[in-house]
């Protein structure tokens, strides 16, 4: 990696932690289902996973405000779901290689 201008270092992270907060999209979004967390499917539809600036990426329920007593509960009986937990624990179990060899190839062969 000698001689890489930094710039498309920076790319190629950016380019992993934009596709492992589109993994965390796509597993917070599959715990949710009738009976599960899913009523209308306004908090499906509002979680999104992306890029937030360069190196730093977010899974977030995008303003759905009752997101936080879904995953967490209310102290009353309903423990919540914990579905950004369990996505947090999946990614930092997951084996990125093949996600970091195929960034860099896009971006650096």
């Amino acid at each position: 990696m000698l001689g890489v201008p930094k710039q498309l270092m920076i790319k190629t992270a950016n380019d992993i932690v934009k596709q492992v907060a589109l993994f965390g999209e796509a597993d917070v979004k599959s715990q949710l289902y009738p009976g599960h967390g899913y009523l209308t499917g306004r908090l499906q539809r509002a979680i999104r996973g992306h890029l937030v600036e360069n190196l730093h990426g977010e899974i977030d329920p995008s303003g759905v405000y009752y997101a936080i007593y879904v995953e967490k509960g209310n102290g009353r009986g309903f423990n919540g779901y914990h579905m950004f937990a369990k996505t947090r624990e999946k990614i930092n179990k997951k084996d990125w290689g093949n996600v970091v060899r195929k960034a860099i190839k896009r971006n650096l062969e």
